[in-house]
């Protein structure tokens, strides 16, 4: 391979070229529906600060999603008609880091609209409970999914928008990126573009599809027996950043419908 400081100044050289010709998958969210009063009364500075903040940085994560899977669609077409040696490379230099950005941010926006959801909705509920609220809501390191429900429930339009959230991070983009998620905060994830991981795996029996408990001799294993496990090798195979870019075009549609 060329000197490496030429190679990544013309990488980055096609890439910027790649990213001015490719759009936005879709169009970058803005807070011009947020319209507050230009006074507050002093019951309602709580509620109308949080939501400043939350729905500036809601906005951000969105934005930020929106524009990182537009550069890993750059970076995808960049690295049409390298060789091994120059994708390794490619990949450990600049494209590691981004996508592995890119592919925790859905479930942490997610999060984050839970957060938003509980805090807005239990600040709300002051207003209509009256003398019957309480401040009860858990410490903001606890918070979850779970919250924002008890505390949005008697709101009109949080079925509505728990429905269109209950779309992000989901089962199909689980799929689509093999968990990464999961595997890159809890365990090990797969590698981009090249190099295996997991290569040994530990199963349960009646995990195997039925064809292959039958050639073990395993067949019939119920789930609740979890004394019987098998050790799988062969190992993850890397994920392809064109494969990325679906997933989180995906994920990008999911959230502008919330």
């Amino acid at each position: 391979m060329q000197n490496l400081e030429e190679f990544h100044q013309q990488m980055f050289s096609k890439y910027r070229t790649e990213l001015a010709r490719t759009p936005a998958c879709v169009e970058f969210v803005t807070s011009d529906w947020c319209i507050r009063p230009r006074t507050v009364q002093s019951d309602a500075m709580v509620y109308s600060m949080f939501l400043d903040e939350f729905v500036r940085e809601i906005f951000n994560s969105l934005n930020g999603l929106i524009n990182i899977t537009r550069r890993i669609t750059a970076w995808s077409r960049a690295l049409v008609g390298l060789s091994e040696e120059e994708r390794i490379e490619l990949v450990h230099e600049t494209i590691d880091s981004v996508a592995t950005t890119a592919l925790n941010a859905p479930y942490a926006i997610r999060s984050r609209f839970y957060f938003a959801v509980a805090h807005l909705s239990h600040q709300a509920n002051k207003f209509t409970m009256e003398d019957l609220w309480v401040d009860d809501l858990r410490l903001d390191g606890e918070i979850i999914k779970q919250d924002a429900h008890d505390k949005a429930k008697g709101w009109s339009n949080w079925r509505k928008l728990n429905s269109k959230l209950d779309l992000v991070a989901g089962n199909k983009f689980k799929t689509a990126t093999d968990d990464f998620r999961n595997k890159y905060n809890h365990r090990f994830s797969p590698h981009f573009e090249l190099g295996l991981s997991e290569t040994v795996k530990r199963i349960p029996s009646h995990a195997l599809p039925t064809a292959v408990q039958e050639a073990m001799g395993v067949q019939g294993i119920s789930k609740s027996d979890s004394s019987r496990f098998i050790y799988a090798f062969g190992g993850t195979p890397p994920l392809k950043i064109d494969d990325l870019v679906r997933a989180l075009e995906d994920e990008c549609r999911a959230f502008t419908g919330c």
